[in-house]
Order: structure tokens, then sequence, then C-alpha cells
């Protein structure tokens, strides 16, 4: 991915980048939601990201967590397909 620092910010470019950015932010939020119950911010749903991200279709369906992650990684791997999960992404898939 593309990513650029400036004055302490992080900056992501391209396209195809910042989508699997969003992505990857989703994946690690749902990993969060499934080990620990916590969820990234009070306002957050692992649902609506994935539907605003085109994960799951928006016909009301509603995955569990795990295989709404499964989904997330295979969208990731779809926009990217070099990319390899980190150890902590692998280690809940492997759950």
């Amino acid at each position: 991915m593309a990513f650029e620092e400036s004055n302490g910010a992080i900056i992501v470019t391209g396209k195809e980048d910042i989508r699997v950015a969003a992505l990857l932010a989703l994946a690690h939020g749902i990993v969060l939601e499934l080990e620990t119950g916590m969820k990234p911010t009070s306002r957050w749903n692992a649902l609506a990201a994935a539907r605003n991200h085109g994960v799951i279709p928006s016909d009301g369906s509603k995955p569990q967590k795990k295989k709404l992650l499964r989904l997330t990684v295979q969208a990731i791997r779809a926009a990217k397909p070099d990319w390899e999960p980190s150890e902590y992404l692998s280690k809940a898939l492997a759950k």
C-alpha cells in the first residue's frame, strides 16, 4: 500500500489502496469484537460498515461475525491479490 506521512498524519494514496485500508480496518475491528466483545467505538457497527464497503449485500442478511471476517478477508484479497493477512488476522481466521 502507498502510505505517506505528513506532520504526524498518515495518508493513504491511490484509489485501490484506500479501499484496502478501509477493509483492513474493518477486519481488525471485527477481530477486536470477536476476541474481546469490545467495539472500536460506541457507534461502530460491523454489519453497516461491511454493507457500506460492499462486503455483504444490502438485502438485510446478517452473517455471524466469523463469516463476516472471512468475507472481509476475501474482499481484501480480491482488491489486492498479493496481500497476506497479518498474524493477528490469521489467528482469528483459524479459530
